[in-house]
C-alpha cells in the first residue's frame, strides 16, 4: 500500500467497484485456504457481461478493507492485482490495452512517486495483451464509473447483479473531489507521514 493511500480518506473505496482480474478469484481463494465455492459467496458479487463473469468484491466497500484502509488481504500476500497497483490502471484506449493513472478516480495521483508508477506500469505492460477484450471492455464501460454506495449495497447479499442494476448505481453527473494537501513529504521513493 502506498503510504498515501489513507491521506484522501478512501475515495477509491467510497464509490467504485473492486474487480478481479481473470483468474484472480482462484488464486485469493487458494491464498486464503478456501474453497472456491465458498469464497464467491460470501465475498462476491457476480456480473454477467457479454456471456462471461466478472467478479467483483461485495458491491459496496471492500469487505477486506479495516477501518483504517489496510487491505487484510495483504496480510495473506494476495492482495488484488488492481487494487496493488492502484492508482495505475489498465483499460481500453482507442480499443488497445493502455496503462495510465487513474486521475478521475484517484485525488493524489500527483503525489504517486515515480518509482511506484514505473513498476505498476511495467507489470500491466507484461500482462495487457494477455487480458481478454471482453474484460477490457467491462473496464471501460463499469470499473471505470463512479457509484453510489447507498444504492449499490442494496445490492450486497445478491450472488449475481444485471448490469442494469449495476448501471442504476452509477454516479451521473461526476464531480471530482477535492484533491486534498497530504499530510506527509516523500523524500526519494519514499513517502512519511508528518
Amino acid at each position: 500500500m502506498l503510504g498515501l493511500c489513507t491521506a484522501c480518506g478512501g475515495s477509491c473505496e467510497k464509490n467504485q467497484i473492486t474487480l478481479f482480474l481473470p483468474g484472480e478469484i482462484e488464486f485469493v481463494a487458494g491464498k486464503l485456504g478456501m474453497d472456491l465455492m465458498a469464497f464467491k459467496e460470501k465475498f462476491c458479487n457476480t456480473i454477467v457481461f457479454k456471456g462471461q463473469h466478472i467478479f467483483i468484491m461485495k458491491a459496496g466497500v471492500c469487505p477486506f478493507l479495516n477501518a483504517s484502509y489496510h487491505c487484510e488481504l495483504e496480510d495473506s500476500n494476495c492482495k488484488l492485482t488492481r487494487c496493488l497497483l492502484y492508482p495505475v490502471i489498465v483499460s481500453l484506449v482507442n480499443g488497445k490495452a493502455a496503462v495510465y493513472l487513474d486521475e478521475k478516480g484517484c485525488p493524489m495521483t500527483r503525489w504517486v512517486p515515480k518509482e511506484f508508477t514505473a513498476q505498476a506500469t511495467e507489470i500491466y505492460e507484461e500482462i495487457k495483451n494477455e487480458l481478454p477484450d471482453w474484460w477490457l471492455e467491462f473496464v471501460v464501460k463499469y470499473d471505470e464509473a463512479l457509484y453510489d454506495y447507498s444504492k449499490l449495497t442494496r445490492h450486497r447479499e445478491k450472488r449475481f447483479i444485471e448490469l442494469r442494476e449495476l448501471e442504476s448505481c452509477m454516479i451521473k453527473e461526476w464531480k471530482p473531489a477535492p484533491r486534498p494537501t497530504p499530510n506527509f513529504v516523500q523524500i526519494g521513493g519514499t513517502v512519511h507521514s508528518c
